[in-house]
């Protein structure tokens, strides 16, 4: 990478919002880490389950750019937010990366049937962590353009 887009990178969050979606507080930490290394000027909203996500987004007077959502978590899991989505027409453009521990082939299917526009398994690293994030951050900030509902 030059340093020219190097630095192009490191702005890209500039005036755009990341929903981040997960229960475990460390999770969300160093995802937050990675985002603050990897997209610069990146607001990040944070919720800790589901419902909440679905009462942030509806409440939200501008989209995020993407929704970071974890799985496994209490009062509404990710599948649960990812099925109300698709049924609510102003919720389904936002595009939503699903970022889980679950290598479940069944959760991994299940996620893409009701919409999800990535599924990432969790990394072991925190390097691994953050060229993931980037590369998902260079997708989603850079080219991604939201669908019509």
């Amino acid at each position: 990478m030059t340093d020219e887009t190097a630095d192009a990178d490191s702005t890209m969050g500039a005036g755009k919002t990341l929903l981040l979606v997960d229960d475990n507080e460390d999770d969300r930490f160093l995802a937050r880490l990675a985002l603050g290394r990897v997209a610069s000027g990146l607001e990040i909203a944070e919720v800790a389950d589901g419902r909440a996500a679905l009462d942030w987004l509806r409440a939200a007077e501008d989209p995020p750019a993407l929704v970071l959502l974890d799985l496994k978590m209490p009062r509404l899991d990710g599948a649960g937010v990812l099925g109300e989505r698709r049924a609510d027409a102003r919720l389904r453009p936002i595009p939503v990366a699903v970022f889980t521990t679950s290598v479940s082939e069944e959760d991994v299917k299940r996620s893409y049937d009701l919409g999800a526009s990535v599924y990432l398994p969790k990394p072991d690293s925190v390097d691994r962590l953050e060229e993931m994030l980037g590369d998902l951050m260079r997708v989603y900030l850079k080219h991604a353009r939201p669908a019509t509902p």
